[in-house]
């Protein structure tokens, strides 16, 4: 039987990221949207979908409030969500987000995806490298006949990674950025309060942030429906 308070802590940890999604995509509307007619989706294609007249951003949130760790290609999270994003390799106008609170290291490979700076061949071959040692130990494991199969989490997106020609990986690749260093949801007021600073005065800035989330919120109660905003 699973300890009661590791339940408890993840069910909880699940919670807070769900209910995160709405509150970043407030951030996101608020910071990236342009001129144009823009619409914002939670929990559609990905976390979050932001649509605008000429492109489709898809934004993976991985939530914590523990002590952010250092992101490397190992990391489950990444595959799981490089698994889902396979399908938009070939796709023109969309753009991938990868939002997360751990930390990339400046000679950390992933790096190049904070920037969009530079060839992006040396990830995708180190990805390639990483896909098919998970793959071979997972095979190995079948054929002895374990009873525990290993790297259960992130053999998806090792396989879907290595199902896409050279060319796609690639596209794919060129596709991602990586926000490190991210927000968690206990942050999510200050920032409001921040965002605040050049359009009302101290005193009524916790008035609306308090207002503000509190519609936002129930606006959002219906995840798959667009929130607009108008130009």
């Amino acid at each position: 039987m699973a300890n009661l308070s590791t339940s408890i802590h993840s069910a909880q940890a699940s919670y807070l990221g769900y209910r995160f999604e709405p509150f970043y995509a407030l951030i996101v509307l608020w910071n990236e949207s342009g001129d144009d007619l823009d619409e914002v989706y939670v929990e559609a294609d990905d976390d979050i979908v932001l649509k605008t007249r000429d492109t489709t951003k898809l934004y993976q949130l991985k939530h914590s409030t523990n002590r952010p760790s250092s992101l490397t290609l190992k990391n489950e999270g990444f595959w799981k969500t490089i698994r889902i994003w396979s399908k938009f390799a070939s796709f023109d106008k969309h753009e991938l987000f990868f939002v997360t609170n751990d930390t990339i290291s400046a000679d950390n490979p992933l790096a190049k995806l904070i920037r969009g700076e530079g060839q992006k061949q040396d990830i995708v071959d180190l990805m390639t490298e990483e896909a098919q040692r998970v793959i071979d130990i997972r095979e190995k494991a079948i054929l002895a006949k374990d009873t525990t199969l290993p790297y259960e989490t992130k053999i998806h997106g090792c396989q879907s990674f290595m199902e896409l020609s050279p060319e796609n990986r690639l596209s794919l690749i060129d596709k991602i950025t990586i926000r490190p260093n991210n927000l968690h949801i206990f942050q999510v007021y200050n920032e409001i309060i921040k965002k605040l600073e050049s359009m009302v005065g101290i005193n009524l800035r916790p008035k609306i942030a308090d207002r503000l989330l509190e519609w936002w919120d129930m606006r959002s109660l219906n995840p798959k429906e667009p929130i607009r905003k108008a130009a």
